[in-house]
């Protein structure tokens, strides 16, 4: 009963759109649609990450990883479209379908907001049986840097900054595991944020107390993904990868950030090179083969 309601729902919404529009997001629909009404899965993304931690487990995975950017790309797109934002985009919100071994987007919605995600709350050591408040600070950890100034409102492109998260968080998993993706990587960006908590956001507030201050990516991020293009597995693929993540997805200016349907153009233009080349995603940017 509630999948057909939910497929109503979506008929109603296309609808709205006109014909021209939606013959236009036709690929995004039968993406969204895996989203919006299928919503039993084997686990999220970071259940995936845990559960495939052995390197034999992500060598295969990066020709994978790149297709199911590209597709969570074209969810996100289509969600632009019909609903304006997503804004709750993070790993725990990116369901593992392992039947068909797809990830899909669910948990969308501003109805399901909380204010508190947005107010510096954070730490990734939280007690798993405190899901709630589990869900409340990863949020947190992949809010954009305006929910962080006084009187800003998030937007499209705050989705667009979550997902460069998750996409840079999906990199450090292959690249170097999940040790470095549940711990490494997030102790070496806590700091206390402006509100006084520890967090392990990706950027900072800087300025003078009082002002409204202006948001950088931190340092330590930049000198992350520095990190990770240094890696022996670093693919071109993958350097081409981290660089639309730092340079346009996390961009602190939110004019700045590239938008849904160019994000989805670049990614395809990724997976279908990763298809045609296997050379793209597989071999080292510092050998000949790839590496394990």
């Amino acid at each position: 009963m509630a999948q057909k309601e939910a497929e109503r729902s979506l008929r109603e919404k296309i609808g709205h759109l006109g014909q021209k529009s939606t013959s236009m997001m036709k690929d995004d629909l039968l993406v969204f649609r895996r989203i919006h009404i299928n919503q039993r899965s084997a686990g999220n993304l970071w259940h995936f990450w845990k559960t495939h931690e052995a390197s034999n487990q992500r060598r295969d995975r990066c020709l994978w990883m790149a297709t199911q950017c590209y597709e969570l790309a074209l969810a996100l797109r289509f969600i632009h479209t019909v609903y304006g934002i997503h804004g709750h985009a993070k790993a725990e919100s990116i369901l593992w379908l392992e039947w068909d071994d797809i990830l899909v987007m669910s948990d969308f919605g501003l109805n399901r907001l909380r204010a508190d995600i947005f107010g510096g709350i954070n730490s990734k050591k939280v007690d798993p049986s405190f899901s709630t408040i589990r869900n409340i600070y990863r949020s947190a950890t992949y809010c954009a840097p305006k929910s962080d100034i006084r009187g800003s409102r998030i937007s499209p492109t705050s989705d667009i900054y979550s997902l460069g998260c998750v996409f840079l968080e999906f990199v450090t998993w292959y690249l170097e595991g999940w040790q470095s993706v549940n711990d490494d990587f997030p102790d070496r960006r806590l700091e206390e944020d402006v509100h006084g908590f520890v967090s392990d956001t990706f950027f900072r507030i800087e300025g003078n107390p009082g002002d409204p201050g202006t948001p950088v990516i931190k340092p330590e991020v930049k000198e992350w993904i520095e990190k990770l293009k240094r890696n022996s597995k670093c693919s071109q693929y993958l350097v081409d990868f981290l660089d639309l993540i730092q340079s346009e997805m996390l961009h602190s200016d939110s004019q700045h950030r590239i938008k849904s349907p160019r994000l989805v153009n670049k990614l395809h233009v990724f997976a279908e090179t990763c298809r045609h080349d296997s050379s793209y995603y597989m071999d080292s940017v510092s050998s000949s083969t790839y590496l394990d």
